[in-house]
């Protein structure tokens, strides 16, 4: 007896195609930059928090880190008094596997202020080529809000 494994392939062929289809739909342009996610959601300063970043569709989309840089940022009821206060200068291993950043900041006893809106920044610092050859270092910057308390 003869079996002929051709078209029990070609369902495979064609679940393997819809998985990279899906792969792109899981990967929005709004993500390019890449993720994170940190914890506690609210934090005194001295206080430790965890910050988690993935780099996954980052990478697949072509926006591979060269630095990543976290500061917070009062952009609400600011002053002008408040700068930007840097948390974490980082350099990514682009050969992560899994493509994550993780780590453990303290959170400075800065000039924090009441009423102020702050936010975690993540700012993706990528290299491009430029159409002279040369190359150039871009930044793209995703936030999410952090509570700061009992200053």
């Amino acid at each position: 007896m003869h079996v002929n494994f051709v078209p029990f392939l070609a369902p495979l062929v064609v679940l393997a195609s819809l998985a990279n289809a899906q792969l792109q739909l899981f990967c929005p342009d709004a993500v390019r930059l890449g993720t994170f996610t940190f914890s506690p959601k609210t934090v005194n300063p001295g206080a430790t928090f965890t910050i988690v970043a993935n780099m996954t569709c980052a990478n697949y989309l072509g926006y591979t880190p060269k630095y990543l840089d976290y500061y917070i940022e009062d952009t609400t009821n600011n002053n002008g008094h408040e700068y930007p206060t840097l948390i974490a200068r980082r350099t990514y291993n682009q050969s992560a596997d899994p493509p994550l950043d993780i780590f453990t900041a303290v959170l400075p006893s800065g000039f924090w202020f009441v009423g102020a809106e702050y936010q975690l920044y993540m700012y993706n610092s990528y290299e491009r080529t430029a159409p002279a050859g040369d190359t150039v270092t871009l930044v793209g910057a995703v936030a999410q809000s952090i509570n700061i308390t009992g200053y």
